[in-house]
């Protein structure tokens, strides 16, 4: 039986980056931005779709955004993807380069 959420509750998310994993010199790492794992959201249980005809990566693929959270800010930016795939398990991952910046 699954929990559905209440609209306005707050949850939270966490993810673990082994450091081997990071290119201290390039800034760069290896990041799993997407799954067809199904997650509970307020409105029901969602599970994606990593199908070749369901995803497009062009804009990620092109340099897209490295953000903080969702907002379309310039401030929430840290950084770019500088490579991105579905892989064989249909996970979505990319190659992320972050800023200079503190």
């Amino acid at each position: 039986m699954s929990k559905t959420l209440k609209p306005g509750t707050r949850v939270s998310r966490h993810f673990i980056v082994d450091r081997a994993a990071i290119n201290v010199e390039q800034r760069t790492v290896e990041l799993a931005f997407s799954s067809e794992e199904p997650y509970d959201r307020w409105w029901g249980r969602e599970i994606l779709d990593h199908s070749p005809q369901s995803i497009r990566l062009g804009r990620l693929s092109n340099g897209g955004p490295l953000l903080i959270d969702h907002t379309n800010s310039v401030r929430s930016q840290v950084g770019i993807i500088e490579s991105v795939q579905i892989g064989a398990d249909r996970v979505g991952r990319a190659i992320a380069r972050f800023g200079t910046g503190a």
